[in-house]
């Protein structure tokens, strides 16, 4: 007993020990003294560390070879994420950070990974090794090589924004492209890139890039000046730590939860991360409201938290069922996957109950002004007349509106903050009015309903939201946010806004959406020309390439006026359909060639590439008759020099197949050209040089088709500056129907949304007007072919030899 007893303490006192020199050892390897102070407060991140400790002392030959300043964060990543119940996986993972074998947060968020989903199964080291990039060292020519490719995709908006644009986005777009890259090595890479494009404008860029900034709201010059500090930007490209660090709500006092609601929430909510993605049912989501997705979605699954989808369904008057389903599929079909669906009418009743709180507490009465009134007296600061009417009263009044006795608009519920605040906000917000209709949902139980400012921020506390996001123009009611919160005395998240998304030559405001829409300039809410979701599945647009595209413009806090070149979504778009759209040939305008030295019955087969990049995905044949159509574009009598058509005294490819020469035109008595002659030449002409190359399609393979070839929904690059007059910035060509365009009858089955690249002039997906059965084919140009508009004209050359292209 005596010898056991004596064991034990001889290891109690080493552990004091290590307990003593714990904060000498986590400095030596970088640990800041504020997070040592921290981590040691709490038990089991102190525990753990000790353990680390341990690990370290027990083995001098680990601590003389590993000890790196880099390492401290590391371990204390360890000690701090590793999930309750893996304990028994602390030794592995500690060691390969001290070995020096896992060297970033990357590595070991993904070693974390796969230690959890192997749970209690014995650990595959190779697969372990495999799944988090030991022994992965990137080199710098594949970071430099990178980096410049994703600066060839990005160069026109690079060079356009100059040192405004999000440089950080390009590192994220590093890092998708190489996984297990260093993050410092690529940040330096691109401060190279900046120094080289913009030499005179690197002190400009050095301070943009600040961790904070100040922001002047705009109120009018008579008010006091009311300055916010703020986080500069957040972008997908941040480490998770970052991101979060910077998610910090300005130095409001009502901001600040007490120790006992912060005890209350993670007694509520086990998750450290949760947001949600909150759109309004009262229209149709679009490519803005994507990226206010991405990024919520994505926040919450990088920190091993949740997002709920919330519809904020406080207004009865525009919404309805239709909206409701819409945007659950747009957000199913983006990919995500909400951890719970909530409505903001889930909470009326708890809503009505913080009403009848706020007005017995004497911060909300019952008003009687009209609207305009009320927005007279908030330009003078000048209170309304019922502001100071007895709490009893004004509960009465709210009782008897709840239960249908008053008119709409002849009394709201009002909250009592100052009505001589420099932010108009908070001079005194409608909080309830009364609307005598049925809720979607909640049906005729309610003839009075909450205001957004009101619900918006008692549904983020009421479900725990840890990190409430929205664009910009909600800055400006942070306070209002935090000044209702902490009225009753509930949770407050954190708020932080970003730039709203505005993509050139488009509108996204639902009211001008819906003008578009009632004056018949476009045809519906799924018309392809328009940046709804809706629009953009119809022509073609991948979840896939909306979501690289939000990744690419990633989220700033640069103002809610700066504009997205479309030119930047119509790369993504080209990105993602290059690898999944199928080649094959189509001709818009034809017009037919008679191969006079080919016989009637005779046919040569052609193969080609479906996909060029990837010959191993398979083979297309084309039969080559002697009728033939070509697109009318492609031939001219004479041609010019630059030209690559076919004409009199130039032949040309058909692609995949052969050379064929001008004999003669027909053309009828209006000068119309009807058909051409023409004859396949039986050789390769070594004299022929920089030769042309044109699809075409055999007459007896043929069959008619509609395209639909969309183009720039507007003329102008911001309709908003038209002012009122923006509807006359409507391109009235953005829409062409071709009706008897011609297609390979190999596509004779398509069915709708199948996507195809008809070469040289663009991508196209299979409209849902299509049917196969009634010998319909309409197709939607998604995006045109990577050239400019000065070459149309010219073909694409062709070195394949002649021989390999007949069998």
């Amino acid at each position: 007993i005596n010898a056991e007893y004596m064991g034990i303490m001889e290891q109690l006192l080493y552990q004091l020990m290590l307990r003593s020199e714990l904060p000498r050892l986590l400095a030596a390897y970088g640990l800041k003294e504020s997070v040592i102070k921290n981590a040691l407060a709490n038990k089991k991140i102190a525990e753990r560390l000790s353990k680390i400790a341990s690990l370290i002392s027990e083995n001098k030959e680990l601590d003389q070879h590993s000890q790196h300043t880099r390492m401290g964060p590391l371990l204390y990543r360890i000690a701090s994420t590793l999930p309750t119940g893996f304990d028994h996986r602390l030794n592995l993972i500690t060691h390969y950070v001290l070995q020096k074998k896992i060297l970033n947060d990357y590595q070991l968020d993904a070693a974390i990974k796969y230690l959890k989903s192997s749970c209690e199964k014995e650990v595959d080291i190779k697969e372990f090794e495999r799944e988090c990039g030991v022994g992965r060292i990137v080199k710098t020519e594949e970071i430099k090589s990178a980096l410049q490719e994703i600066f060839e995709e990005n160069k026109e908006l690079i060079l356009a924004q100059g040192d405004k644009f999000n440089f950080q986005s390009l590192q994220y777009s590093v890092r998708k492209r190489l996984k297990w890259v260093d993050g410092k090595v690529v940040s330096s890479e691109i401060q190279e890139l900046k120094k080289k494009l913009f030499p005179l404008l690197q002190d400009s860029a050095n301070n943009s890039s600040s961790n904070q900034r100040r922001v002047v709201p705009q109120v009018k010059s008579e008010t006091p000046e009311y300055i916010y500090k703020t986080n500069n930007e957040i972008g997908p490209e941040n480490s998770k730590k970052e991101r979060l660090s910077k998610l910090l709500a300005r130095d409001l006092p009502s901001a600040l939860n007490s120790k006992e609601l912060l005890e209350e929430h993670k007694k509520k909510f086990k998750y450290p991360v949760v947001t949600r993605f909150p759109p309004e049912p009262n229209g149709f989501l679009h490519i803005g409201h994507a990226k206010a997705m991405r990024y919520n979605f994505t926040l919450a699954n990088d920190n091993e938290g949740i997002c709920y989808l919330r519809y904020d369904d406080t207004n009865p008057e525009k919404e309805n069922i239709e909206y409701f389903e819409s945007i659950e599929k747009s957000v199913t079909w983006l990919g995500y996957k909400p951890c719970k669906i909530t409505y903001a009418s889930d909470h009326f009743d708890t809503l009505y109950s913080f009403a009848v709180h706020l007005i017995k507490t004497g911060k909300a009465y019952i008003c009687h002004m009209t609207q305009e009134e009320i927005s007279l007296a908030r330009e003078k600061g000048e209170d309304s007349p019922w502001r100071n009417r007895p709490p009893a009263e004004s509960e009465k009044i709210f009782e008897e509106m709840k239960n249908g006795r008053l008119k709409e608009k002849e009394a709201m519920l009002r909250l009592k903050i100052d009505m001589k605040h420099p932010n108009p906000c908070m001079r005194d917000p409608v909080a309830y009015r009364i609307k005598h209709m049925s809720h979607p949902r909640a049906g005729s139980k309610w003839c009075i309903y909450p205001t957004y400012d009101f619900t918006h921020c008692i549904n983020d506390s009421l479900e725990g939201i840890t990190h409430s996001c929205c664009t910009l123009e909600f800055e400006i009611r942070r306070d209002s946010y935090y000044w209702l919160l902490d009225a009753l005395h509930i949770y407050r998240p954190y708020v932080w806004e970003f730039s709203r998304l505005n993509i050139s030559h488009n509108v996204l405001s639902k009211r001008l959406l819906q003008v578009l829409i009632k004056e018949k300039y476009v045809n519906g809410w799924d018309d392809p020309r328009l940046l709804t979701l809706m629009g953009l599945k119809r022509r073609g647009v991948t979840p896939e390439a909306i979501n690289d595209f939000c990744d690419t413009v990633g989220v700033t806090r640069r103002g809610n006026e700066m504009i997205v070149s479309y030119k930047v979504l119509d790369n993504c778009i080209r990105k993602d359909l290059d690898a999944r759209a199928p080649r094959t040939m189509g001709v818009l305008n034809p017009v037919m060639i008679v191969l006079t030295n080919m016989k009637e019955e005779a046919a040569i087969k052609c193969k080609a590439n479906i996909f060029p990049k990837h010959p191993e995905r398979g083979q297309q044949e084309y039969l080559l008759t002697n009728k033939i159509y070509i697109d009318r574009t492609d031939y001219q009598f004479e041609g010019e020099d630059d030209y690559h058509g076919l004409t009199s005294k130039r032949p040309v490819l058909l692609k995949n197949a052969v050379i064929i020469q001008f004999e003669k035109e027909i053309r009828d008595e209006q000068g119309v050209l009807i058909k051409i002659e023409a004859t396949v030449v039986p050789e390769r002409d070594k004299s022929i040089k920089d030769i042309g190359v044109i699809q075409w399609v055999s007459e007896k393979h043929a069959i008619r088709a509609e395209m639909r070839l969309y183009d720039l929904l507007f003329t102008h690059e911001n309709p908003k500056e038209l002012g009122k007059d923006w509807i006359k910035g409507v391109n009235k060509n953005s829409l062409a129907i071709i009706k008897n365009a011609i297609i390979w009858d190999s596509l004779r089955n398509v069915q709708p949304f199948y996507h195809f690249q008809f070469e040289r002039v663009g991508y196209f997906i299979v409209d849902a007007d299509t049917s196969p059965e009634a010998n319909k084919y309409v197709f939607n140009r998604t995006v045109t072919l990577n050239e400019s508009k000065g070459k149309k004209k010219k073909s694409t050359k062709n070195n394949i030899s002649y021989s390999s292209l007949i069998q």
